[in-house]
């Protein structure tokens, strides 16, 4: 049986491979899809995004202090963009 995993923007608990993930390196930096470090899951939708970066719920999951640039928002959009294109 494969892991449940909750999305950060709606809050649904969904499969860890219906989810999008989100790391922190241990260089603080941010990446999407690395499996080590620590890490969030968001869903591969616009809205769900949007809000994981509403109220710092996405720097509060990855225990980061302040906010995360919008350059990642950008980079995650662009990512759900370019997936939802080769389906």
């Amino acid at each position: 049986m494969e892991p449940i995993r909750t999305c950060i923007g709606c809050g649904r608990k969904l499969s860890k491979s219906a989810l999008l993930r989100i790391g922190r390196t241990k260089d603080g930096k941010i990446e999407v899809g690395i499996r080590e470090g620590r890490g969030a899951y968001i869903c591969y939708n616009e809205e769900c995004i949007k809000k994981a970066f509403k109220g710092d719920r996405l720097a509060k999951a990855l225990k980061m202090k302040g906010e995360i640039p919008p350059s990642i928002l950008q980079r995650l959009l662009k990512t759900i963009e370019v997936m939802s294109i080769g389906k």
